[in-house]
């Protein structure tokens, strides 16, 4: 299997002073669209900006690009966003998906999946911070996770960018002026020797410089990938993770 990698590019920046004087999350009453919320206390959380992986069976690769601190909050703020918990649970529910027994405190990100099998609804801090903290402790030999034994390798790899756009049109053809822009790629693969089961997921969040979220898309559109092992005879199926 091609190991999944992903490159955004970055924009031309707006004057800085659109950036200066945004107070911390927890002080902001953000705007969201419909059907979600911020995780404040995931907003203030550090996280690592570009760290590498490559050796070994068990890898990772992940960049977060930010120009100052305040698009870096901008950022925080785009991956605290969650979908509302009624509408994966409601999911997993009518697709009879299996989501693990840590879904009771956690804010949901995903519908169907526990552990390394887990697949992502949206690119989030939290979905993040799940596959990362697998892969350390597949790094570091501690294979007790759902899933976790028996597998071959598996591979990460998260790229986040931020930008400031003079204008934006969606995908719905809704045109943003003056605003902030993220791009958050992530893909997940493993190899348990029976299949290599792969996923892309990815989110585009529009943001005002108050950090008011306008729009945010690509939840609930993962690609998920099949493959034999390459113990097995040669064979693949692909579904649309909706």
């Amino acid at each position: 299997m091609t190991r999944l990698l992903a490159a955004v590019a970055l924009s031309i920046s707006l004057p800085a002073a659109l950036l200066m004087g945004a107070p911390p999350a927890h002080a902001l009453a953000i705007q969201l669209p419909s059907g979600y919320y911020v995780d404040s206390a995931q907003v203030a959380e550090p996280r690592p900006v570009w760290r590498d992986a490559r050796d070994g069976d068990f890898t990772y690769s992940i960049r977060r690009e930010f120009s100052d601190s305040a698009t870096a909050h901008l950022l925080a703020i785009a991956e605290s966003c969650y979908p509302s918990r009624d509408l994966l649970v409601d999911i997993a529910a009518t697709r009879y998906y299996e989501m693990g027994s840590d879904t009771s405190k956690a804010p949901l990100w995903w519908c169907d999946g526990p552990g390394a099998r887990r697949v992502a609804y949206a690119v989030t801090a939290g979905a993040l911070d799940h596959y990362l903290g697998m892969t350390e402790r597949f790094r570091h030999h501690d294979y007790l996770v759902p899933g976790g034994r028996g597998l071959f390798w598996t591979d990460l790899s998260y790229h986040a960018t931020i930008s400031p756009r003079e204008e934006f049109v969606s995908s719905d053809g809704v045109e943003y002026r003056r605003v902030f822009v993220a791009f958050l790629l992530l893909a997940w693969g493993y190899d348990d020797g029976v299949f290599i089961d792969s996923f892309e997921a990815h989110r585009i969040v529009v943001l005002d410089p108050s950090g008011n979220v306008l729009s945010i898309e690509g939840d609930g559109t993962t690609v998920e990938n099949y493959a034999l092992s390459s113990h097995h005879a040669v064979g693949r199926s692909d579904r649309i993770y909706r």
